[in-house]
């Protein structure tokens, strides 16, 4: 209950539009430093084990989630670790960590390396328009069962930096919410977006109009 309760905290803490807003700055700067450890088009593909470039960003999410459900603890991977006996299960847990989170920045970096010409598209296919409605349904109950949070909290939580950070730490909560991500499509958008929620994005990033001087 405590472990709950303190995940409660933690997410209602940094998920607010307050926070959300100002750590939009930091996440630019973060994923820019980030991208550091993914340097070429060659590493990220290999990590995702892709021999070449995915034809389209729906293939992509793909072997993203494949690659990041060997990062659960219980997966064929995680057993073979402990199999070999020399290691423990905490120094398991930090390697499945630390691969995970670069499975992640892999994922980011070839969505912005390979796709990035579609903006302006009229025909770009972008990660939430791929979202099928059952995998969204399953996601939101997944959240509601296992995190007991709204799916539009857990999606905010992902964007967050804090978050991200957090998410490293070797604590009972952080773990919660990486077996989690591990089996429910990693740090991936898992909602689609609503035309509702992109106006509202697009009034937000519109710049406003100067009214001109009358002589």
């Amino acid at each position: 209950m405590t472990n709950i309760i303190t995940l409660r905290h933690f997410v209602t803490r940094h998920t607010s539009a307050r926070v959300i807003a100002t750590n939009q700055m930091l996440g630019v700067a973060a994923a820019s430093c980030n991208r550091h450890n993914i340097s070429t088009l060659v590493g990220a593909l290999h990590l995702l084990d892709l021999k070449e470039r995915p034809s389209s960003p729906k293939l992509l999410r793909v072997a993203y989630f494949q690659a990041a459900k060997n990062c659960h603890p219980d997966s064929p991977q995680a057993r073979a670790l402990l199999r070999e006996g020399d290691k423990s299960d905490e120094e398991v847990e930090i390697m499945l960590t630390t691969q995970f989170l670069k499975l992640t920045q892999a994922y980011e970096f070839l969505q912005a390396n390979i796709y990035k010409h579609y903006d302006g598209d009229d025909d770009v296919v972008l990660d939430q328009d791929i979202i099928s409605y059952r995998e969204e349904q399953d996601f939101r109950e997944a959240c509601q069962d296992v995190l007991g949070l709204s799916a539009e909290t857990v999606e905010e939580c992902k964007k967050c930096p804090l978050f991200r950070e957090w998410l490293k730490g070797r604590t009972e909560g952080a773990g919660l919410w990486r077996r989690f991500f591990t089996q429910h499509g990693g740090l991936a958008p898992k909602l689609p977006v609503r035309e509702e929620q992109f106006l509202l994005e697009e009034s937000a990033n519109a710049r406003p109009m100067r009214r001109k001087r009358h002589s």
